[in-house]
């Protein structure tokens, strides 16, 4: 078995951004596919009945120990994640919201093995980017004090932040993302910057596993351009095809997905490209923009 899991822990639009991204998953699963299960950890069950989903309510108390002693939402997805990878012992991938699959689960799947992880992209090296939530983290790094949770040894502004839209791992590596969780806690001791969680599962995962993207099975729309626009049509857009059947609701949403536009696509591949090579032209941008 294999789980899909989302975490929706605050108020607002995203668990229409969920249900879109589950019927992007259900196009390639139908219900014969009995290998997935997919689970959203949320505040309330009501937003997701009818569909093919678990659901975990998290409860304040559930929040308030999983957020952690500096009161960091993000660092409850970390131990959702967590909490599936004990709770199942099989391989998860926990995946934003504002998502959808391009190509099968399946394909993901493969890329996660014991010692073997995915997350959505690479964005550059901590002191190559330039928005400001990069540059407080980098010179955080810089002052030698952020540790391996493990070695102890300092860890570098030279290490690179990965988004972390997807994240894909086997419950042999569960002991990795503990150390994240250390991690993340060791820099909010500091500085409660923005990004913490992602750097700190950036760095293990690249560290301690061997670390793959996957935007070419998933597309994360969380830059503005792509997400605003489509907010303002995706409430209706649920509406129009509720009373749907589910493999053809799942059609007529995907023929409304957010893309970029082809210039764009083809620039995105030329960069990845040369990133592999080391060449480095442009920086990335936080994932967590609005």
């Amino acid at each position: 078995m294999k789980n899909i899991v989302y975490a929706m822990f605050t108020p607002g639009p995203y668990s229409q951004e969920i249900t879109y991204s589950l019927h992007s998953a259900y196009r390639f699963l139908p219900p014969s596919r009995s290998d997935y299960r997919f689970i959203v950890f949320c505040p309330s069950a009501d937003e997701f009945k009818g569909l093919r989903v678990q659901t975990v309510e998290y409860g304040q108390e559930r929040l308030a120990q999983w957020a952690g002693p500096h009161n960091f939402g993000w660092r409850v997805t970390l131990h959702t994640l967590m909490h599936v990878l004990r709770t199942y012992g099989e391989p998860t991938v926990l995946i934003d919201g504002d998502t959808y699959f391009r190509r099968s689960p399946d394909y993901l799947f493969k890329r996660i093995r014991p010692g073997q992880s995915v997350l959505h992209i690479r964005e550059g090296r901590m002191c190559d980017l330039t928005d400001q939530v990069h540059l407080d983290l980098a010179a955080l790094l810089r002052t030698g004090t952020i540790r391996d949770p493990v070695s102890g040894a300092p860890i570098p502004a030279t290490r690179a932040m990965w988004n972390s839209g997807v994240m894909g791992v086997d419950p042999a590596d569960i002991g990795t993302i503990e150390q994240t969780i250390a991690l993340t806690d060791q820099i909010l001791a500091r500085n409660p910057i923005n990004t913490t969680e992602q750097f700190a599962l950036s760095y293990c995962l690249e560290t301690r596993t061997k670390l793959r993207p996957c935007d070419d099975i998933v597309f994360h729309y969380w830059a503005m351009r792509y997400r605003r626009p489509f907010r303002k049509v995706l409430t209706e857009l649920l509406e129009n095809t509720a009373n749907l059947g589910e493999a053809e609701r799942a059609m007529k949403l995907y023929a409304h997905r957010p893309k970029a536009s082809l210039p764009k696509r083809t620039l995105n591949k030329a960069l990845g490209i040369l990133d592999k090579l080391g060449v480095r032209l442009l920086s990335g941008s936080p994932r967590r923009s609005g």
